[in-house]
């Protein structure tokens, strides 16, 4: 997310997509793991969110793991997107 040409961006959002129903274990475990593997790759000032909805056909066809890395600095910027991504993100299920 860039706010124009002269800044660096204000967030990096990665997403990945996996066929309905073949991501491992209950949401909430894969959800750990990649933030653990993800900040483990970062430095500690920067901010992750990670979200995980899962779906199952016919309603969706894909599962969906999103990760949000956030840059050091942006504190009003974080708070404000988790408090989006919380709101916005689908119920999974375990």
């Amino acid at each position: 997310m860039f706010r124009d040409d002269t800044h660096p961006p204000d967030a990096l959002i990665l997403g990945n997509y996996y066929p309905a129903g073949t991501l491992p274990g209950p949401a909430e475990d894969l959800k750990k793991k990649v933030e653990s593997q993800v900040g483990a790759e970062l430095e500690s000032s920067y901010s992750i969110s990670v979200v995980v909805t899962r779906n199952s056909p016919p309603d969706g066809a894909f599962d969906v793991v999103e990760v949000t890395i956030f840059p050091p600095g942006n504190a009003a910027l974080v708070d404000k997107m988790l408090r989006m991504l919380k709101e916005d993100a689908p119920k999974t299920r375990p």
